[in-house]
């Protein structure tokens, strides 16, 4: 049952790579809102990045799509790879589901596997070979069936439609509501429970490993035909599954981040292109300057909002200013990724430059990487927020001197 941790850290990293395949392909085409409609056949591979994608035609080959919230109604004859904060699933696929985001739900028949990410998961339709999910809810609904194997770790996991053959369940809560046909493995950290309820039908046996039996309820009329057995976790097992929980904590929180760079990039880039592209240049010029003076307004903003909260009437505009601070900081990360895109890209390409969504999605995950490292990488990262605040505090001079001027 380690491999059910492994098998979520793999998934991981297959969705945090996945998105920079969209980048290099040839025909990707960016748009703030994107609508395919019914009656549209794409003889071939689509490839769209925006904010809110919608597809109700159908697609002949595979599909790549990342946005804010993607809607795919249409078939699709080949595989899905798909990224964004809210995904909806409702047409049939053919072939296999890539998904990474926060709420993800699959309501069309799959004809392959489905290999998922995310915040939640729900599944309600039949899918004809795996099912592989990692995340904090993981629901198998009453209308979904997996034809093969499932292997689902969460904080929640429930499963309530047939499962053909083995199950591998890892949770904090665990629950069987189904019929499963080959064996059940389920993994349980302290205070987890697992339930077997009424319409739970085992057809193999039944291992789950914990710190104690109690943690198993098999409520009247759950069956399980082969042997149940309880495998005793020692304490110092227990201790390094949390660490490795963290760990996994840690990467799926590297993750979030980097999808929501790329979403708050999609979004800047619909507001204005030309703003980034200027912002990218100033980088360019005297980064030593620019790392300075944004080292200034990182150590120095916070503590003057705090003595302006100190007055009478400075509480509000303290509140202000530490509102436009946050936010300062997360279009500097923006940005950062535009930039540092852009120059791997060109450093590959040799000088050539980089269209805006191939250097945001490569300039994300490269610093998604580059920060994961300790120390060196986390001052890596607080340096290049540095380097953006710099310039950004230039661009907003040069605008103001521009609105002066009229």
């Amino acid at each position: 049952m380690n491999q059910i941790k492994k098998i979520g850290v793999a998934v991981f990293l297959a969705a945090l790579v996945f998105a920079p395949l969209v980048a290099w392909s040839a025909n990707i085409k960016t748009e703030d809102n994107i609508y395919i409609g019914p009656s549209e056949v794409i003889a071939g591979n689509l490839f769209r990045v925006g904010n809110i994608v919608t597809i109700e035609g159908e697609i002949q080959g595979d599909l790549f799509v990342a946005g804010n919230m993607i809607s795919i109604k249409g078939p699709v004859r080949g595989s899905i790879f798909v990224a964004g904060n809210t995904i909806d699933i409702s047409g049939p696929v053919a072939g296999s589901i890539f998904a990474a985001g926060n709420n993800i739900t699959v309501s069309g028949l799959v004809g392959g596997s489905v290999r998922a990410a995310g915040n939640n998961l729900t599944l309600n339709s039949p899918v004809a070979q795996n099912l592989m999910a990692v995340g904090n809810n993981m629901v198998v609904g009453e209308k979904a069936s997996v034809g093969w194997d499932a292997m689902l770790a969460g904080a929640v996991v429930s499963v309530n439609g047939p499962i053909a053959r083995q199950a591998d369940l890892a949770g904090s809560s665990v629950v069987i509501n189904s019929e499963i046909g080959g064996q059940v493995f389920i993994v349980l950290e302290k205070e987890s429970k697992a339930t077997l309820l009424p319409r739970a039908k085992i057809g193999g046996g039944l291992t789950y490993q914990g710190l104690s039996e109690d943690q198993l309820l098999i409520q009247v009329g759950a069956t399980i035909a082969g042997e149940k057995k309880f495998e005793l976790v020692a304490a110092s097992l227990a201790s390094e599954r949390q660490l490795g929980a963290m760990i996994f904590g840690y990467l799926l929180g590297k993750f979030y981040g980097f999808i929501t760079v790329v979403l708050a990039g999609l979004i800047l880039m619909w507001l204005s292109r030309r703003f980034i592209r200027e912002a990218v240049l100033t980088m360019k010029e005297r980064p030593a300057a620019k790392i300075g003076w944004g080292f200034l307004i990182f150590i120095l903003t916070l503590p003057a909002a705090v003595l302006i909260a100190l007055t009478v009437i400075g509480f509000p505009i303290a509140l202000i200013i530490a509102a436009l601070y946050g936010i300062s900081l997360f279009l500097a990360s923006v940005i950062v990724s535009f930039f540092f895109g852009g120059y791997i890209i060109g450093w590959f390409k040799k000088g050539q430059e980089a269209g805006l969504v191939w250097s945001l999605l490569v300039g994300a995950l490269a610093i998604a990487i580059l920060t994961a490292i300790p120390l060196v990488g986390w001052l890596s990262g607080l340096v290049m927020i540095w380097w953006a605040l710099g310039g950004l505090l230039e661009i907003k001079k040069k605008y103001l001197k521009e609105f002066n001027s009229k």
